[in-house]
């Protein structure tokens, strides 16, 4: 057993903290684990069920909104069903036809407050009022809503959805009939509006009426953000805002909703949908937080149940100890027993508690333990050399006082090349082995001889050695000696590998060199100060010993106070304070003086940085005394500048007004004169059909003359008695004469009725379905007048069944302009010349319309003109250059296509139109 009166040792510090029996120790034990255990229990419940709770308040939240927003769609599209069949009847019947059905929907007023019939030009035609306002019907009829916005809105909208009804709903209609803000809904189909007025305080009523789900309140608002009805029967935010909302704005948008918003300062839980057809937006709130009633209840429950374990704990805790407390009693004074080398034979009794009872049997083991002591230090020593043997990263080996090396551990083998066994054995004098050469080994030789004469170990140092493959390394070296079996020292030799540590260690220095020689070369004036010395002057580079005009090496080690660096002491202060609230500062301003008493105004930027264990300040000043004259010089400027250009603006509006007033009186007479190009058109075709009609009905009225001048003679013939050859003669002539009648009267009507025709359609410009043969055939012989004194021919080749439904007038316009330009223009100083008319079907429901001549053409130059008004080349010689201007706004004006030219000098010219066959219905002739 060892030395039997030597003790246990005992630790010389006492523990700080308090000491308790064994029995409170014990309570305080069962109490706090019971408590701790509920306590995470609890947490546990309330993390997993409290996020849960208020899940379902947003579901809870989210479905009322939708709720109420699909409850409203339905509702609103029940009221456009009521509408729908109107458009119907409108479609075979005239607005006045169907005010019975517009009084039938209208009824008592519980839906509708009005609904009108609105044609095409915005008039009011019909008007359908509740019962109790009938009487005022008549007063609405003929009023004029063509700049109602609701009545635009529908127009537009069916007129980009070719053969449909448009259908548009307003949120806040003020209704031009009644005066009140209604719920306007339009239906527009054929060319006819109708438009329903809906009561909006009684729809909203009516889904406020709809009432809510669980504890989420439904809030009704406009796109705009204001507040219009909530389920809420006590609403407290009846004139709030809600647009600045980030839920409204994720409803608006489509996006997802925010997991919280504040309403009222409450925290709420928000849901919400949006009403496509009135741009409303239902807003819906549960409570969050302590304010949800499960939320409450579940918080209240886990604390109670946290309050009735601890009460139970405490009761049933002191019977739990005492029970406890009998059995450890015995193993202490077993111990103590134990401790006093006293063994005694008999061993604790046996309880109900099974590591009590180990505890126990430990004890009687504790006297055998204590003699194996001796042999467990044994198999210590063993363990520490497998230690050294097995150490990764220190080469460890053994040396007699004649250098042969006795251990080599794997940490060696791994460092030196070398194994175990070509390294054990070895004389280092005689080989050197890891050394250089045998000069350092017998070094190291000695190094061990003066170990063992003065009995202190070697300092540590860096040796370079060499591997088995050559390379070299370098070590961190410390030899000491240690007592051998044998009675002979051996030495201990431990290496540590620190190449890589060396190379590092170049690296950085030459990182050094590299920013020091960047930190000199900086053209912008750098210093560097000791925070923790009063900030005094470390080392500056050469652009601040320039610009400041003083000597580094004789301000090193001063302040900038102590070198009168600053102009103002307030200002150093100041930037000394910014730098230490915030370790740095950018772009401080301040005078600053120069060696030489000049004072520089400099841009000041500073930071602080910890290099070891010195805090260090870079500052950099740099020179912006010129800059600052130069930018108040441009500040002067341009305040001169923007006075000129104040009183430029001033000239230049006046300008503008008179440019603008001009403008307005050429775009006047443009207009007149472009009224006047086609007034003349017309007027030459009256003069050509006036001259065209003399001939045939000079010729009727000849046969006539003759006929009567015939039968006053027969009659003549008749008292005295006629001749058969007098009667046949007689009867030749009235054939002959009745039959030139005829075809001249004939021919006659035929140019009445074609230029009829046209003179209708180019004064009244109405729209009509017509063919295009027919229009050509009949601009052909209205302008025939005109070519039967010119040598020229028009030809045509126009298919039949081309039907346009579009305006007759500017169409025969265009033809007409662009035979007068031909003959103008492409034939002038010609004896013969052709006019081509052809057209033939397009694509997409177009028609392409050619009319091409063989005349002069166009220069190339100018082609690109000849659309622009008052352009001509015939100016004064017959010539308006009005007639390509008026072709050109006709065709991409009223009738909805293009032009094109294609002209070669020489060859001819040809204006292609592509019109399609429906004219589009917006233009307004």
């Amino acid at each position: 057993m060892g030395h039997r009166g030597s003790q246990w040792p005992i630790c010389s510090c006492q523990l700080s903290m308090r000491e308790f029996r064994l029995r409170t120790w014990l309570m305080l034990l069962m109490t706090t684990a019971i408590i701790l255990t509920f306590s995470i229990v609890g947490a546990a419940i309330l993390t997993y069920r409290l996020p849960q709770i208020e899940e379902q308040g947003r579901t809870q939240a989210h479905s009322s909104a939708k709720r109420m927003a699909r409850l409203t769609e339905q509702f609103l599209g029940g009221v456009e069903e009521q509408l729908l069949p109107l458009t119907e009847l409108l479609a075979n019947r005239l607005p006045q036809d169907i005010q019975s059905y517009l009084n039938a929907i209208a009824g008592e007023g519980n839906i509708f407050d009005a609904i009108s019939v609105i044609d095409i030009d915005g008039h009011v035609k019909a008007v359908g009022l509740p019962l109790g306002r009938r009487a005022a019907a008549g007063d609405l009829l003929n009023a004029d809503l063509s700049a109602n916005r609701l009545f635009i809105s529908a127009r537009n909208i069916s007129s980009h959805a070719a053969n449909s009804i448009g259908v548009v709903w307003s949120d806040k209609y003020l209704s031009p009939l009644a005066g009140e803000m209604t719920v306007g809904l339009a239906l527009h189909a054929g060319r006819h509006t109708i438009i329903g007025e809906l009561s909006r305080h009684r729809l909203l009523a009516m889904l406020q009426g709809f009432g809510r789900e669980g504890n989420a309140h439904v809030t009704i608002v406009d796109n705009r953000g204001q507040w219009l009805a909530s389920t809420n029967p006590e609403p407290v935010m009846a004139h709030h805002n809600f647009s600045n909302l980030a839920s409204f704005q994720a409803i608006v948008a489509g996006s997802a909703l925010p997991s919280y918003e504040i309403l009222g300062g409450k925290k709420v839980l928000p849901g919400g949908a949006y009403s496509t057809k009135l741009g409303w937006v239902f807003g819906s709130a549960a409570p969050a937080g302590w304010d949800h009633p499960n939320y409450r209840v579940t918080i209240l429950l886990v604390l109670l149940g946290l309050i009735a374990s601890i009460a139970i704990t405490m009761m049933l805790a002191p019977f739990w100890a005492m029970q406890m407390e009998k059995p450890i009693r015995q193993m202490i004074e077993y111990a103590h027993k134990i401790a006093a080398f006293d063994n005694p034979d008999i061993t604790p009794r046996h309880g109900n508690v099974t590591e009590l009872n180990q505890l126990g049997n430990d004890l009687g083991i504790m006297g055998r333990a204590i003699r194996e002591r001796e042999e467990g230090m044994r198999r210590s020593e063993e363990r520490l050399r497998a230690t050294l043997e097995q150490t990764p990263s220190v080469a460890v080996q053994w040396y007699d006082r004649h250098g042969r090396i006795l251990f080599w551990n794997h940490a060696s083998e791994y460092l030196y090349g070398y194994t175990a066994a070509e390294a054990i054995d070895t004389v280092v004098s005689k080989t050197p082995l890891i050394y250089l050469d045998r000069q350092q080994a017998n070094a190291f030789v000695g190094l061990l001889s003066e170990i063992e004469r003065s009995g202190r170990p070697s300092e540590p140092g860096e040796y370079l050695l060499r591997r088995k493959d050559g390379a070299l390394v370098t070590v961190l070296a410390s030899t000491f000696a240690i007592p051998s079996d044998a009675g002979e020292p051996v030495f201990v030799c431990m290496d540590v590998d620190i190449t890589k540590r060396k190379e590092a260690e170049a690296a950085l220095i030459e990182n050094e060199k590299k920013l020091l020689a960047i930190f000199n070369a900086s053209p912008a004036p750098m210093s560097v100060s000791n925070v923790n010395d009063a900030y005094r002057l470390v080392d500056a580079n050469a652009a601040w010993s320039r610009q400041f005009q003083r000597d580094v090496d004789k301000v090193r080690g001063k302040n900038g106070s102590e070198m009168g660096l600053w102009a103002e002491d307030m200002d150093r202060q100041r930037f000394l304070s910014q730098v230490e609230e915030a370790g740095r500062t950018d772009n401080f301003e301040a005078w600053l003086v120069s060696g030489d008493g000049s004072h520089l105004l400099c841009t000041i930027s500073a930071l602080e940085v910890n290099i070891g264990s010195q805090r260090l300040m870079l500052m950099m000043a740099v020179d912006i005394t010129e800059q600052r004259r130069i930018e108040n010089e441009i500040r002067q400027l341009n305040t001169e500048l923007e006075d000129r250009v104040v009183r430029r603006t001033e000239d230049l509006a006046q300008a503008k007004d008179e440019l603008e007033a001009m403008v307005e009186n050429l775009k006047a007479t443009q207009a007149q004169l472009v009224q006047s190009e086609k007034l003349a058109a017309l007027g030459n075709l009256v003069a050509g059909v006036a001259h065209e009609l003399n001939t045939p009905i000079g010729n009727a009225l000849m046969a006539i003359t003759t006929l009567n001048d015939q039968l006053a003679g027969f009659r003549s013939s008749l008292s005295t008695g006629i001749r058969r050859s007098d009667f046949d003669s007689f009867l030749g002539t009235v054939d002959t004469a009745g039959d030139i009648g005829v075809r001249n009267l004939q021919r006659a009507a035929d140019l009445i009725t074609s230029f009829k025709q046209v003179a209708i359609d180019q004064t009244s410009a109405q729209r009509r379905r017509f063919q295009l043969a027919d229009l050509v055939h009949e601009i052909k012989v209205t302008l025939q007048p005109t070519l039967k004194r010119t040598p020229y021919v028009i030809e045509s080749e126009v298919p039949t069944g081309l039907e346009f439904d579009s305006y007759p007038g500017p169409l025969g316009q265009v033809l007409a302009n662009l035979i007068n330009n031909a003959i103008l223009h492409g034939f002038a100083g010609r004896d013969h010349g052709t006019i081509r008319i052809t057209a033939a079907v397009a694509p997409h429901d177009q028609i392409s319309l050619t009319v091409a001549d063989d005349g002069r053409g166009i220069p190339e130059d100018l082609q690109r003109r000849v659309f622009d008004p008052f352009f001509t080349t015939r100016l004064g010689q017959g010539g308006s250059g009005l007639g390509l201007h008026i072709v050109f706004n006709a065709v991409t004006g009223p009738l909805g296509g293009s032009v094109s030219l294609d002209s070669h000098e020489g060859v001819g010219t040809t204006f292609v139109m592509l019109l399609p066959r429906k004219a589009p219905l917006s233009h307004v002739i």
